[in-house]
């Protein structure tokens, strides 16, 4: 079948690497039952072999988290893209254990963007060479990447899903450091970080494991502990090493506290999310795997769930912003009802809405001339509002479009008749203007100054009125 779909695809040649395909072929048969979008795990379409050499076929995704860090110059991570990323990984993560799988690898450059134009923070859980069955895993197995490996694979002891977990935290700290939260190029430095930022493992788990001896030693008239972190020279003497790998981390963290501050900032609007932040790596960077937060349980985590909101919306400030832009639409439905506005005074903004809002005709705009001269007659306008509404007749007898602007002209020409409300219940109003041609002028002067339209729309106007 011919889809045109870009795949992509891993050739093995050696005998080495056929034997790693083909365990990674295994775990993955084991996962076949996962819906791969939903999980966020790598597609896996076929395998086959092809003149001798081992194929493995799969869906083309972008680019890992690692590459995705460099082209920005190590530059970290906002909390607002890392809690996409963190939810997906833990989903991941939960559908992996429901299978009874182990990743045992988790770290950026097995964490793939899945289309960073289309969707930046989408991404999915790939390489599964290292992967194995929760049954088959045995104390001592040296697993995962140093800077990524949990402490109980550091120090020989039992474990399972958890170290996953464990990956995951490293991985979410990396994105907001813009560095590793443990030093990836050295195992004693990373055992020194974990000590430091997390406090000694308990002494019953450092005597129970198989490489403890590797990084503590063991003192015997202590009386707050039996184990005691060896120094740089003590390690390099008791596991044979010559010279160890310099640390290349801008700047190391004292405590895991300090990721609160980790950044300067102005202000603190984002400091309840980063605290949420820090409750989370606490709980998933637990020294005991027995007592890390499990990944369903991380999912309901507020900093991942979300269950809070730090910047909350400004709805108060959204409802005034929607309120002043209906008052100034409802203030300008026409250019003729700007005419009718234009003359009342500033002082009295107020008196002209209630018209507006109660009358969906341009008519009702009339009332404001009148209220606009006698500040004190603010009583009687609501008198005239009823008077006003009472002459349909006067919306009868012009039957164009040019009806508001035949009834604002005698408004405009002729203010002082204010005191003369009750005139404008009788016809009069849709008396039609004189058109001699000093009234022509006066009319295109108003126009001019309170529309701001053209000399030609202006003269249409009049036009229109003399008609």
């Amino acid at each position: 079948m011919d889809t045109q779909e870009k795949l992509a695809m891993r050739i093995v040649r050696d005998e080495e690497g056929k034997r790693r395909l083909q365990w990674e072929f295994q775990m993955l048969t084991l996962m076949k039952t996962l819906n791969p979008d939903q999980s966020n795990i790598l597609r896996f379409i076929d395998q086959f072999e092809h003149r001798g050499n081992s194929c493995q076929v799969f869906e083309l995704l972008d680019k890992p988290l690692s590459t995705h860090l460099k082209e920005r110059r190590w530059k970290s991570l906002s909390l607002n893209e890392i809690q996409p990323i963190a939810q997906q990984l833990l989903v991941a993560l939960d559908s992996m254990r429901s299978v009874a799988v182990v990743h045992a690898d988790i770290r950026p450059e097995n964490i793939m963007l899945v289309n960073s134009e289309v969707r930046p923070l989408r991404v999915k859980l790939v390489n599964f060479g290292k992967a194995c069955s929760v049954s088959r895993v045995q104390p001592g197995m040296m697993l995962q990447t140093c800077g990524f490996r949990a402490p109980e694979v550091s120090l020989g002891l039992p474990f399972n899903e958890a170290i996953d977990v464990w990956g995951v935290g490293c991985v979410l700290a990396s994105l907001y450091l813009g560095q590793g939260l443990f030093s990836t190029r050295c195992p004693f430095q990373m055992m020194k970080d974990m000590v430091v930022l997390l406090g000694q493992p308990d002494d019953e788990l450092l005597s129970a494991g198989m490489y403890t001896r590797s990084y503590f030693m063991e003192v015997q008239d202590a009386e707050s502990a039996k184990w005691k972190l060896m120094t740089q020279g003590q390690y390099k003497e008791a596991n044979g090493i010559e010279e160890m790998q310099q640390d290349r981390r801008k700047r190391v963290l004292e405590s895991l506290d300090g990721l609160v501050d980790f950044y300067l900032r102005d202000d603190d609007s984002d400091l309840e999310n980063r605290r949420a932040f820090l409750h989370l790596l606490r709980s998933l960077l637990r020294l005991e795997g027995t007592q890390r937060m499990s990944p369903r349980e991380a999912l309901h985590h507020p900093f991942v769930s979300r269950a809070y909101l730090t910047h909350k919306p400004p709805i108060r400030a959204h409802l005034t912003a929607a309120r002043t832009k209906t008052d100034s639409s409802a203030s300008n439905p026409e250019r003729g009802a700007t005419v009718t506005e234009a003359p009342p005074k500033p002082e009295a903004p107020p008196t002209p809405e209630p018209p507006l809002t109660t009358e969906a005709p341009p008519t009702t705009e009339a009332p404001p001339t009148t209220e606009a001269p006698p500040t004190t007659e603010a009583p009687p306008t609501t008198d005239a509002l009823p008077t006003h509404k009472a002459p349909p007749t006067t919306e009868a007898p012009p039957t164009k479009e040019a009806c508001p602007v035949t009834e604002t002209t005698p408004i405009t020409e002729a203010p002082p008749v204010s005191d003369a409300s009750p005139a404008l219940e009788p016809p009069p109003a849709t008396e039609t203007p004189p058109t001699t041609k000093s009234f022509r002028k006066r009319m295109m002067k108003t126009f001019r100054q309170f529309v701001n339209l053209p000399d030609v729309c202006s003269v249409a106007a009049v036009n229109r009125l003399d008609n």
